[in-house]
């Protein structure tokens, strides 16, 4: 018995010998968090790689700082991305950590030449997280949306990231896109990518230095603003406000947004509906060569502000009023982003996507001109609201009435 013992003792010590532990460990000392990278285009042959570090002295420091800034930006210049990484040694003391990225910004000329260019190595390579969102700037380079000092947070990249969070959950411009969805979209049948775009309101020159946050009023902010939609991968226009909203409409990708309604019986003022659940689902059908999409939004919402003085929220007549004003703003919304997805020859839409999977038969006949038949389809968009709610009070107070009554 105790032979036994001793010998399995013995082969227990010898196969430790055959583990490899934690042979890559790096310890934190030695590592750079990079929380943002931004890829610029210089040349047909130069990418401008921007990698955003953050300096954990300076964010941890629970007595005034030291004067540094909360990030470093390092800039290296290559033919790929993989290439661009490599040369970071160059300049930066530390090996770079990738599984903290924020965001990613890409600059306007890079998004036009193509996408794919630029991103094939984030899939590739194992270190990189691929849940962080993507935004185009626009106007800007991106090595100058990650220069911005933010008024709030301390990083533009990790301000780029809650910026998208909040805006997501709060208003109907904003759409947080992520590569799985990015990739998903480019090679997917029937549909093109769009993404956040963002630019700098204010001074540019001023938003890179400390004064920016130094006043009560920022001289220079990030902003989160007009789609830019694709045609593949490649940057071709960008969707005015309402287009966009109009755009997150028929995707049912808005969580809560409001829209602001005329009064009734052509009187002054207006009121509000916020939107807190939309579905959108599409019918396609066709006879030979036509092709039939019929869209029917569903949308939920509560009136949250009154402005007008002949609106008696309580009465049928007006709740049918307020049902038929959504409804017919949420038609036009959709309706002028459709037409300029039309007018783009693109299909950010989605419809050619649930024509392959509804009718994938036909899908195979005209997939080679999707663009061409997408321009001819008849589309029709039947919106379905259904406001079900007033908030704490029901009709606004009237100053007048209530003098008169007491």
């Amino acid at each position: 018995m105790r032979f036994l013992k001793l010998s399995l003792c013995s082969l227990l010590l010898l196969l430790t010998v055959l583990l490899s532990g934690c042979w890559d460990q790096y310890e934190l000392r030695e590592l750079s968090v990079v929380t943002g990278l931004g890829i610029d285009l210089v040349d047909d042959e130069t990418i401008r790689l921007t990698i955003q570090v953050i300096n954990p002295s300076e964010l941890a420091s629970q007595e005034e700082g030291t004067g540094r800034s909360s990030a470093q930006n390092y800039e290296t210049f290559a033919p790929t991305i993989q290439e661009a990484f490599r040369k970071l040694t160059e300049k930066a003391p530390r090996r770079g950590y990738y599984s903290h990225i924020a965001s990613v910004v890409i600059g306007e000329s890079a998004a036009r030449a193509g996408l794919t260019n630029f991103l094939d190595h984030f899939y590739r390579d194992h270190e990189i997280r691929t849940d962080f969102p993507i935004v185009i700037a626009r106007g800007y380079e991106a090595k100058e949306i990650l220069s911005v000092i933010p008024p709030i947070e301390e990083i533009a990249s990790i301000h780029i990231m809650n910026s998208i969070s909040y805006g997501e959950n709060s208003y109907s411009l904003v759409t947080a896109t992520t590569l799985d969805d990015l990739f998903e979209k480019i090679v997917g049948p029937g549909i093109d990518p769009y993404l956040n775009g963002i630019t700098i309101n204010g001074d540019e020159t001023v938003s890179k230095q400390i004064a920016n946050v130094e006043e009560v009023k920022p001289i220079a902010f990030l902003q989160l603003g007009d789609m830019a939609i694709f045609r593949e991968d490649q940057l071709v226009g960008w969707l005015t406000e309402e287009e966009t909203k109009g755009l997150l409409y028929l995707t049912g990708n808005i969580q809560d947004t409001s829209e602001t309604l005329p009064c009734p019986h052509g009187q002054e003022g207006s009121f509000v509906v916020e939107t807190y659940s939309t579905k959108t689902t599409m019918d396609i059908n066709y006879e030979g060569d036509e092709l039939n999409v019929n869209i029917d939004p569903e949308i939920h919402g509560t009136i949250s502000e009154v402005n007008c003085e002949q609106l008696d929220i309580t009465s049928k007549e007006s709740h049918a009023y307020i049902h038929d004003a959504l409804e017919q703003k949420i038609n036009e919304l959709i309706s002028e982003t459709l037409a300029r997805a039309r007018d783009e020859h693109v299909d950010f839409t989605g419809i050619g996507r649930e024509v392959y999977r509804e009718q994938p038969t036909y899908w195979k006949t005209i997939r080679q001109d999707w663009y061409e038949a997408f321009t001819q389809a008849n589309i029709e968009v039947h919106t379905e609201g259904n406001v079900v709610e007033s908030g704490d009070v029901n009709n606004t107070f009237n100053i007048e009435d209530y003098k008169h009554d007491h």
